[in-house]
């Protein structure tokens, strides 16, 4: 099983950016032994409390029953993972037929094959709708609405509590959240993947905001152009 706390991290930020409801979905239940279940569910909600956590078969449909306790009549639903996890089964198991085209993992990258190469809308019998989407190798962060907050919501509660406004929680004197780590009220984890989700923003909010600018600039040289025509 392909298992990635900060992977999940990267989806929650994307949700909670734009106002969406995550639920975190652990496929194939079945490859691993309770007590490793046990152990990648503790993770996940050490890691993200307050975000909704499930695990399911597709081959021996366990976990289905509470999924589908989620799926509500009239709203949209919409899949989010890496190739080869498990969604296109999941939408042919909700629907009980072969709707989406299928496929395992590849032996010689030990990654997932992408047999989703377009989005599709599913209406479930209970009148649920649901998206699948093809699956993502990779989620970039380029959060404007405080995604990152709301994902490690601990963390940003410590925050406040920090003696600087600007604290980078790197190890400023003050700081409340390298004190809550080192006291074990924050996992470890969490900590080094909101400094690293953290980065990576602040690496993509430059860039975005640089080529807004050119844009700028652009739009002005043609404007500029046109009116000494």
């Amino acid at each position: 099983m392909d298992f990635n706390v900060n992977r999940y991290g990267r989806y929650i930020i994307l949700c909670r950016s734009q106002g969406v409801e995550p639920v975190l979905v652990v496929t194939k239940r079945d490859l691993v032994s309770e007590v490793q279940l046990a152990t990648i569910l503790s993770a996940l909600e050490r890691t993200f409390p307050g975000v909704k956590v499930l695990s399911l078969s597709n081959i021996t449909r366990e976990g289905y029953a509470s999924l589908m306790g989620l799926l509500v009549k009239g709203r949209t639903y919409c899949l989010l993972g890496s190739s080869g996890v498990g969604k296109s089964s999941l939408v042919n198991c909700l629907t009980g037929r072969e709707m989406m085209k299928t496929g395992g993992v590849s032996d010689w990258s030990g990654k997932g094959r992408h047999v989703t190469t377009h989005r599709e809308l599913v209406v479930l019998e209970n009148g649920a709708l649901l998206i699948d989407n093809p699956g993502m190798r990779e989620v970039g962060i380029v959060d404007e609405r405080g995604g990152l907050e709301q994902a490690y919501d601990q963390i940003s509660a410590l925050a406040s509590d920090c003696r600087y406004a600007d604290c980078s929680h790197l190890g400023e004197e003050g700081c409340a959240v390298v004190r809550a780590v080192e006291e074990g009220v924050v996992e470890r984890s969490a900590y080094d993947n909101y400094l690293r989700l953290q980065r990576e923003r602040e690496f993509y909010e430059t860039s975005v905001a640089e080529k807004r600018r050119k844009e700028r600039q652009f739009s002005k040289m043609v404007k500029n152009y046109f009116k000494k025509k």
